[in-house]
């Protein structure tokens, strides 16, 4: 399990909005303590024709599930991008 970091409150506040009744459901700020886990959720990328599995890190709302990648985790998945693609083009 990746090293937990608690969220702080962002300037820009994200709104998350309901798809089917295009309303304001609610706003990392205003539950920004519920965002008290790190995840971490691997997938397949294509890049020169080469399928390499990638890793993405982001924080999950423990109420309603939503996933929030912030400044670290995406510092941390820029890293795991740069990992599997020495791994997979210098091998």
């Amino acid at each position: 399990m990746p090293i937990f970091k608690k969220l702080k409150k962002v300037v820009n506040d994200v709104i998350f909005i309901d798809p089917v009744t295009m309303e304001k459901v609610c706003s990392l700020n205003q539950c920004i303590n519920k965002f008290d886990s790190v995840e971490e959720e691997t997938f397949m990328r294509m890049k020169r024709g080469v399928e390499m599995p990638i890793v993405q890190q982001f924080h999950i709302c423990k109420e309603c599930k939503r996933k929030y990648a912030s400044r670290t985790d995406k510092h941390k998945n820029y890293r795991h991008f740069l990992e599997a693609e020495m791994k997979t083009f210098n091998s």
